[in-house]
């Protein structure tokens, strides 16, 4: 095989990290992958497994257990959400930029790595002559956490399996790490019955405050204060800048929440969208001095707000919709003019302006300015509307969105998602404003299905 069949294996395996059922299977595009399995006297599942255990860097090879959803073990597999915030934790990173990389798109997503992994393991299957990849386990040594709610932690000594007397203690002090993981993990990954509020829940992976009970009963109660009906927690007890958080699924409805305790001692709980964009804001940081940990999160008519400790917002038009931000110096004139201005729609990063639903604020010399705009200026700054039946459009900071045929929109998470609307080929317009984007109806958050039929 040469590269470039690499690259289309890894594109086929981008395919099937997005499947949750065994049906789904049958549905993809699977042809390089179906070919190998049959030439080989397997099934995909089985080839895919086997190409796992034999990626050689011991994270990459755990993040991609972790990431590809095979064998579907019940009903349906978690979501690739789920999978994406368990398979980041073997790089110590959060789900988002496991799935996006850097903001300045220096270096590709860690995710896209881990599948070009796998599709190098694929190619290199030492069975059919390849070169067996040498065996390598990474991490830290392990250690047990003794913190109130920290989320204990083991992986293998970083060390390399040869053969002979070296290798045979490597090997006893590799099965030793892994044995040590397992026992922790199982005090950690236990079935439950749903909570009363958690109806129809039968498969929780994680205890809510991971088997904390003081833990437990403040993410329980902030989690009904903001609304939620609370499902299963969908990951570990994990902290990012002084804040513990663990993530739940919602039980009725096809969302995810965070539970969040400050290191003051407060919880409060938001929606997943809101927590993983206030991650992204935090991590780049540029010039953004002081800007604090969540102290609030307020559903409110037309929009939904989480609050920073440093006057900073993070806004939506919709609780788990897409989240911007709204610097302390245009948050004044925004609330006065909120009746007029509504949700924002862009974030504070562009030098001299911001984008809200009814129309802008320009931010220069002297005080900010609101420049208010109609149906018509939208309609003007959009393509024509038989131009825009299912394809994308982008604003100036990237922000993309799919317009269907019945002239809704849905934001597009993240690069895999573009890629199955027909990646950049399908954007006809990088330059849409946001007050343009509000006009159309709100569809929600895009995913495959929108094409998958």
């Amino acid at each position: 095989m040469v590269d470039a069949t690499q690259d289309a294996l890894a594109a086929e395996l981008a395919q099937l990290i997005r499947a949750r059922h065994p049906s789904r299977l049958e549905e993809l595009d699977l042809v390089l992958l179906g070919e190998l399995a049959a030439s080989r006297g397997r099934s995909i599942t089985e080839l895919v497994l086997t190409a796992i255990d034999e990626i050689p860097d011991g994270r990459t090879r755990q993040a991609a257990r972790d990431l590809v959803p095979l064998p579907f073990t019940g009903r349906i597999a978690p979501t690739l959400t789920d999978r994406r915030t368990v398979a980041a934790r073997s790089f110590g990173q959060s789900g988002n930029y496991f799935r996006s990389g850097p903001a300045d798109r220096s270096r590709p997503s860690t995710e896209t790595r881990v599948l070009a992994a796998l599709a190098e393991a694929l190619r290199t299957d030492s069975e059919y002559g390849g070169t067996p990849p040498s065996l390598v386990v990474d991490g830290p040594t392990p250690t047990l956490s003794s913190g109130e709610d920290e989320e204990v932690v083991a992986r293998g000594s970083p060390l390399r399996l040869d053969r002979g007397a070296g290798g045979v203690a490597a090997l006893v002090v590799g099965v030793l790490a892994v044995l040590m993981a397992v026992v922790v993990g199982a005090s950690q990954w236990r079935r439950q019955a749903p909570s009363p509020a958690g109806e129809g829940s039968t498969d929780c992976r994680i205890e809510l405050g991971s088997g904390n009970g003081q833990l437990e009963a403040g993410f329980r109660g902030a989690l009904g204060k903001a609304g939620a009906r609370v499902g299963c927690a969908t990951d570990g007890v994990e902290r990012f800048d002084g804040v513990a958080h663990q993530a739940v699924d919602d039980a009725q409805d096809d969302v995810e929440w965070v539970a969040l305790r400050r290191d003051d001692g407060a919880f409060l709980a938001v929606p997943q969208p809101a927590w993983e964009r206030f991650i992204l804001v935090a991590e780049a940081g540029t010039g953004l001095a002081g800007l604090g940990q969540p102290s609030g999160w307020v559903p409110l008519e037309g929009r939904a707000e989480l609050r920073l400790d440093g006057g900073y917002t993070l806004a939506s038009e919709a609780a788990h919709g897409r989240y911007y931000l709204v610097r302390p110096e245009i948050a004044e004139l925004w609330v006065e003019r909120i009746d007029d201005l509504g949700a924002p729609f862009s974030s504070a990063s562009l030098p001299n302006r911001q984008d809200f639903a009814g129309g802008y604020v320009e931010v220069g010399i002297g005080e900010p300015r609101v420049v208010l705009t109609t149906a018509a200026d939208a309609e003007k700054a959009l393509p024509a509307k038989e131009e825009r039946s299912e394809v994308m459009v982008a604003q100036p900071s990237g922000v993309t969105w799919w317009i269907d045929d019945r002239d809704r929109r849905w934001w597009v998470p993240g690069d895999d998602v573009l890629a199955c609307l027909g990646g950049s080929a399908s954007i006809v317009a990088d330059d849409v404003p946001g007050f343009a984007i509000a006009r159309l109806e709100r569809g929600g958050t895009a995913d495959c299905s929108l094409v998958d039929g």
